[in-house]
């Protein structure tokens, strides 16, 4: 993890941290990312992947890809697989 004194995290079961948590589907025709790990006002807090689409699409927290499931974050190529394709419409 980058940075892991300025961000709050969250215990996994492995007993590795996270700050953040990524999934990633399909909505509308778009390719689509969106948080699971939420930041609210310095809490942090791990939601299902339906309660985290609903407040992404909400607090319009999401990216919109051209394809499937490769983004940049910081100079480097991020593969995403948590999660599945999935239809969020």
């Amino acid at each position: 993890m980058m940075n892991p004194s300025i961000f709050p995290t969250l215990d996994n079961k492995d007993g590795s941290v996270s700050s953040h948590s990524l999934v990633h589907g399909e909505s509308d025709g778009q390719y689509v990312v969106y948080p699971t790990i939420l930041n609210e006002k310095g809490k942090v807090r791990r939601v299902s992947n339906e309660e985290a689409w609903n407040y992404a699409k909400k607090n319009n927290d999401y990216i919109t890809l051209d394809n499937d499931y490769n983004i940049l974050i910081d100079d480097k190529n991020i593969d995403l697989y948590s999660g599945g394709e999935r239809d969020l419409a």
